[in-house]
């Protein structure tokens, strides 16, 4: 049997379902079914949403959560938590309930599991359901290794969830704790991809030609900002050396006016004379 290679967002998302629970025989079924809905592609595809391709109600309800937790409806956070919230949150979706989530948490192995999320969950109208179980049964052999994220638990022996997988779900069904646990979960990736962000640029920096290129541009941002200041003050200097000229004309021509006056009143000329 083939063994499909566990990288990229079929890997994100295996360790996610791992870490909150599921067996690696549930978690195989799910990743069986994403594989045969877009490949795990994020993206938009024949009006679908996402890798579980969700359609209408399904697609606007994925993006409001999205927008609700800070994430990008494209996103493999905002559309692996959709999934969880969905399948295993009570009342979380119009169409998903308790014996949804009871008869998928049943499963031991990978081919029921990729039958029941596809029969209750994914409802294609298009099943291809033989794809769907192929694939699960090829992710299987390397889930072993996998090691899961946001509380990783061991699967029990008869393949469900192990002791602590049952309780994480058992906590999350109280009514507050599944949105406060979302909410953290969107606060933690925020901060993961905020640091990587961050990570990228210093990554960046360390280039020593993207390094040369800051240094350009600082250096050509200083002398703008030098010449643009040597052009205020002489525009300044020039409206003051003006300023200066024009009061001087202003104080001569005032001065000859005065004494034209003078003479004017002088005793004996003119009509102030005195009588």
């Amino acid at each position: 049997m083939a063994t499909n290679t566990l990288s990229g967002n079929a890997a994100q998302v295996a360790a996610f379902l791992k870490g909150h629970g599921l067996s690696d025989a549930q978690t195989a079924g799910i990743l069986g079914n994403l594989q045969q809905e877009n490949n795990f592609s994020t993206a938009t595809n024949s009006g679908g949403l996402g890798m579980e391709q969700a359609l209408g109600s399904r697609a606007t309800a994925l993006t409001q959560y999205a927008n609700a937790h800070g994430l990008s409806p494209n996103s493999v956070e905002a559309q692996e938590q959709f999934l969880w919230t969905e399948l295993e949150v009570p009342g979380s979706s119009s169409y998903q309930g308790n014996s949804t989530r009871d008869a998928f948490n049943a499963t031991t192995t990978a081919t029921d599991a990729a039958t029941v999320f596809s029969q209750k969950f994914e409802r294609p109208g298009n099943p291809q359901l033989q794809n769907r179980i192929q694939y699960a049964n090829n992710f299987l052999p390397a889930l072993s290794g996998v090691a899961g994220v946001s509380g990783s638990t061991s699967a029990g022996s008869g393949g469900g969830p192990g002791l602590l997988g049952q309780l994480n779900n058992g906590i999350k069904h109280i009514p507050i704790i599944g949105p406060v646990d979302n909410a953290v979960t969107g606060t933690y990736n925020a901060a993961v991809t905020t640091g990587q962000a961050v990570g990228n640029f210093f990554s960046w920096i360390g280039n020593p030609q993207n390094l040369l290129r800051v240094a350009y541009f600082v250096v050509g941002g200083v002398m703008v900002l030098i010449g643009g200041a040597k052009l205020v003050g002489g525009s300044a200097g020039g409206a003051i050396g003006g300023a200066a000229g024009v009061a001087a004309a202003t104080g001569s021509v005032t001065g000859k006016a005065a004494k034209t006056t003078i003479n004017t009143i002088k005793p004996g000329t003119g009509s102030h004379r005195a009588g």
